[in-house]
């Protein structure tokens, strides 16, 4: 219970067995953060790396969930501007770097990426927002929704081994799959890599870096997802010049992949 907030913190190569502990049997979940009755409950500009959930001593006592994080009961919290990536092992069998078993959880530019044998995010619960996420080369998929209600909008879930977005109610996303719903494509984001995930652009595109730490770069060619956000969405933080958000973990940030400039060139003798 009680409030909580956490910023600008490294989880690194923490794990849980029993319920955010690691003191006895019982499923491991939350292996960085539980987060059970918290309200409200913040996090921002964290990175999460090679966190495990695992078993204590035997595959009876239950799931593994949340090798991030793992939110429940009447828990009201909102992660911005997070890093989660390579958490998981590929023999663990967990359900997803975010899990979300209830209350109201909104994710806002957050990348969770090649979590090994698992999901993106896991939902079976409660309310859950994706705002400018990207989902991508996960070992399950990206956004898997069991039970509870899950809207998304601006975002990515690419190259997972099971599939993209499923059971959510989506717009102006990019998946693996079709979605129903309004401004959804299903192209080849164009990655600059597998690492950072940045959209590639002509007129410039952060690399060796995720929200910071990097430099910008011409790329060979434009994303189909830049300017391909809600155009109602905020795009204030993007490079100038832009018409509208680009989708994924970038969007209406400083880093974001630049807009193309388009325009005629007049010259009078």
């Amino acid at each position: 219970g009680g409030r909580s907030s956490v910023s600008n913190c490294l989880f690194e190569s923490n794990w849980s067995d029993n319920d955010g502990n690691s003191d006895g049997p019982g499923p491991g979940r939350g292996a960085a953060i539980y987060a059970e009755n918290v309200k409200p409950f913040t996090v921002d500009d964290c990175t999460f790396w090679t966190n495990r959930t695992r078993w204590f001593q035997s595959p009876t006592y239950g799931e593994r969930n949340g090798t991030v994080l793992y939110s429940t009961g009447s828990t009201t919290g909102t992660v911005d501007h997070c890093i989660m990536v390579d958490n998981g092992g590929a023999a663990d069998s967990c359900k997803g770097a975010v899990y979300v078993a209830g209350g109201r959880l909104r994710m806002a530019n957050v990348l969770a990426a090649r979590t090994p044998g698992s999901y993106g995010c896991y939902v079976t619960a409660g309310t859950t927002t994706l705002d400018n996420c990207t989902l991508a080369y996960n070992g399950n998929w990206g956004l898997w929704v069991a039970g509870g209600v899950v809207n998304v909008k601006d975002s990515i879930a690419w190259g997972n081994t099971g599939g993209g977005m499923s059971g959510a109610s989506a717009n102006y996303s990019c998946s693996q799959e079709f979605l129903s719903g309004t401004g959804n494509v299903s192209t080849d984001p164009l990655f600059v890599d597998t690492t950072y995930c940045h959209l590639q652009s002509y007129a410039g595109q952060y690399v060796g870096g995720y929200f910071s730490g990097g430099s910008w770069a011409r790329g060979t060619q434009t994303s189909p997802l830049v300017d391909a956000g809600d155009p109602l969405s905020e795009d204030s933080l993007e490079p100038k010049p832009n018409s509208r958000v680009n989708m994924g973990v970038y969007g209406n940030t400083p880093v974001a992949a630049k807009s193309p400039a388009f325009g005629t060139i007049l010259v009078v003798k």
